[in-house]
């Protein structure tokens, strides 16, 4: 039969590894969620024309989301976005965070958000037209209904895309070096329990057999305190966790 220490190491790494494993389904599961997005963040961006724009209605569920175009030319809408940085509440400061360009793909317009005027290549992704931009283009004007009827319906947004893909990657490869550091002992452990460090501390005490025996008799004889994983027996105190 197996040391009642050799037993208790053993476990110990099993649940480590387990563990780890129930952390590796929890990162699959929320790439996996994410799966639309990490297929346009490695695979795009997708090249698109005008009859390929056309044939997006929901940008929300189209599976080719980031793409890159080629206009003909690109119009200034005259539109700005701005943001408000306050102190305290109180604004202190007001600038122009981006501008909204029209694109000219053939006989439609897409409206482009972007810092700078962009280049003949335009790469973001597609996004719902927000209302107050809808607003100040078709409804604002003399010339907003035939406006409204040359543009496509969605936004092109070229700020962005890519950074969660990278925070993601990281953090992916932070935990799989984490998962190598960690899993790998507690795998070879669990195979060979009588290598984990605590059996080579116990044998510096004399028989490993022995101690096991006496430290298993005196928490079920002699057990004289426990909290939060230690255990103070009369000859021995026991640090048992998960």
């Amino acid at each position: 039969m197996e040391p009642w220490i050799v037993a208790r190491c053993r476990r110990a790494c099993r649940h480590q590894v387990a563990a780890w494993l129930v952390a590796l389904a929890v990162l699959l599961a929320s790439l996996a969620a994410s799966g639309r997005y990490l297929r346009n963040f490695l695979a795009g961006p997708y090249a698109m024309d005008e009859p390929a724009l056309s044939a997006v209605s929901d940008p929300g569920t189209a599976p080719r989301y980031f793409v890159k175009v080629t206009p003909s030319r690109v119009l200034d809408t005259g539109i700005a976005e701005t943001t408000t940085e306050t102190e305290n509440g109180t604004p202190t400061n007001t600038y122009v965070s981006s501008h909204f360009w029209a694109a000219q793909m053939g006989h439609h317009l897409l409206i482009v958000r972007s810092k700078t005027k962009p280049g003949a290549k335009i790469t973001g992704q597609l996004e719902p037209m927000p209302s107050y931009v809808a607003d100040n283009l078709f409804y604002s004007g003399p010339d907003g209904a035939a406006l409204r009827q040359a543009s496509y319906p969605i936004l092109l947004d070229t700020q962005g895309f890519r950074k969660n893909g990278y925070i993601m990657l990281a953090v992916a490869a932070v935990f799989l070096w984490l998962m190598y550091l960690f899993v790998r002992p507690a795998l070879r452990y669990a195979g060979d329990p009588w290598q984990h460090p605590a059996i080579a501390r116990v044998a510096k005490w004399g028989d490993v057999q022995l101690i096991s025996a006496e430290v298993e008799r005196d928490l079920k004889e002699a057990t004289r305190f426990r909290a939060q994983g230690v255990t103070l027996a009369d000859h021995y105190a026991v640090t048992n966790t998960f």
